[in-house]
């Protein structure tokens, strides 16, 4: 037990946490969301397409699209505002905080494109499993805003909120 805790202390302490910059944390998160959220797109323009929403195409399509129009608009918005304003200096997050973000954006996404994929197995017709969905993917959307917040809010902007 002695033995123990003497390398416990004889471990090096860190002297600090990883961390990633800023922007390069942004554009792994945006080039998630848009190639996911385009492959979606094209898969619901396909279906559309083909019939597979039948009558009720603008009912699948408002179920859809305020899936990931809010989070990709955020995104879009950031990029823009930091292209008219490249002297702003580049932060540096920790590392926990952009690999929690990541992986709670590949769970959305894979939730969303399971309601899609597994639309044809359900014994319901697709647009009350649609409506069922949002009993899930609301809140679940709520935790990834938060969490996409941290990388797509102006630090300054946040310091100024009381």
């Amino acid at each position: 037990m002695q033995s123990e805790l003497n390398y416990a202390k004889s471990c090096p302490k860190p002297t600090h946490t990883m961390t990633i910059k800023k922007s390069t944390c942004r554009a792994a998160l945006a080039t998630l969301w848009f190639c996911a959220g385009g492959g979606l797109f094209i898969l619901f323009v396909v279906e559309s397409v083909l019939g597979r929403w039948q009558e009720k195409t603008n009912e699948a399509w408002g179920w859809f699209l305020p899936t990931l129009m809010p989070t990709l608009l955020l995104m879009i918005g950031v990029f823009a505002a930091d292209a008219t304003n490249p002297k702003e200096e580049d932060a540096s997050v920790k590392s926990f905080t952009f690999f929690l973000s990541f992986g709670v954006s590949i769970l959305y996404l894979s939730a969303v494109a399971l309601t899609i994929l597994l639309l044809p197995y359900a014994k319901a017709p697709f647009w009350v499993v649609m409506s069922q969905s949002n009993l899930f993917l609301g809140p679940f959307q709520g935790l990834v805003a938060g969490a996409l917040g941290i990388f797509f809010v102006k630090a300054r902007d946040a310091a100024t909120v009381p």
